[in-house]
């Protein structure tokens, strides 16, 4: 009887225990997003882009905007304050710039725009899209300064960097811009500096499932109109790197250059600020293939048909 005594008090007490570390788990491991970051209040609104930077020829001297064939674009605009809130309702009109650039060319847009964020529909949408935009919160998978991070932090649900990898089927050479938390390198929870390592690491993380699935060219910025500008860019003939280093808040003498270093044909280029404390906002980041061009990744591409039909076009909120 005493054994038995013996041993239902151990079991109870390992059932505890187990389900104590069980849950302390759960908490420590609890996802969490955080509102992008933004510049200072004087520089929230770039300057005017110099109009003979952005007219359709290219460095080279081409004259001539690009011919491609017809491309698809989606753009997805997740929930900062609430589905109408003013950072939401920004973060749409600043999509939406870079929306109306892309029809200007020619691309065909889904625009999924929070409350409409299904992801199912944003999935069929995607196939085969040749560009890929997202505006909303990063997400943090563990605590700490060195945190997991990616992903998407749509209506009611976070989207994860595995599932980004197993379910967006985006065209070969895809496009990708994000404006999130983590993205570019810095983050609003930063309470202390990060190093150049730690940039490194969480736009590694960010940019992964898109480049790992074949994207070769992946942008993050804090400014509203940077999509647009580099979309502007893009289809004026410049490469990917020259659409990243012909944008207002490009410096070339705080850009840190290297190659990635999972994949040695991709370049990965880290640029910062030093608006306020914590010093420097790593803020604008590019991965991929510099010296691509519209014409050279997309050249003999056909736009894949969503599974899905139809996409909603949504209104955009305008202040």
């Amino acid at each position: 009887m005493k054994q038995v005594q013996i041993l239902l008090v151990w079991l109870i007490a390992f059932t505890f225990t187990a389900s104590a570390i069980q849950n302390a788990r759960a908490e420590e491991y609890q996802p969490e997003s955080f509102a992008p970051p933004l510049p200072p209040p004087d520089l929230s609104v770039s300057p005017s882009p110099d109009p003979d930077s952005l007219s359709s020829q290219s460095k080279n001297g081409s004259g001539t905007a690009v011919k491609v064939p017809p491309l698809k674009a989606v753009l997805v605009v997740g929930p900062i304050d609430g589905d109408d809130g003013q950072q939401t309702v920004q973060a749409k009109t600043d999509m939406e710039l870079a929306a109306v650039e892309l029809e200007k060319n020619g691309v065909e847009v889904h625009r999924f725009y929070t409350p409409h964020n299904d992801w199912g529909a944003i999935v069929a949408a995607a196939r085969g899209a040749h560009f890929f935009a997202y505006r909303g919160h990063g997400i943090a998978w563990t605590s700490g300064p060195t945190p997991v991070v990616g992903g998407m932090a749509l209506k009611d649900v976070f989207i994860s960097s595995d599932q980004i990898r197993s379910d967006l089927r985006l065209a070969r050479n895809a496009i990708v811009m994000i404006y999130a938390c983590f993205s570019a390198g810095s983050s609003s929870t930063d309470t202390t500096p990060i190093d150049l390592a730690e940039a490194k690491r969480r736009v590694m993380q960010y940019s992964d499932p898109f480049i790992d699935t074949g994207a070769r060219g992946y942008y993050a910025n804090w400014f509203g109109d940077a999509f647009q500008i580099y979309v502007r860019n893009l289809f004026a003939g410049k490469t990917l790197g020259q659409s990243y280093e012909d944008y207002f808040d490009f410096n070339p003498a705080t850009v840190e250059r290297m190659q990635h270093p999972e994949y040695s044909s991709l370049s990965m280029w880290l640029d910062k600020d030093e608006w306020y404390d914590p010093k420097p906002q790593y803020n604008n980041a590019f991965v991929g293939r510099p010296n691509e061009t519209l014409v050279s990744l997309f050249s003999d591409t056909k736009v894949a048909k969503p599974d899905l039909q139809p996409v909603i076009y949504l209104p955009v909120l305008v202040h």
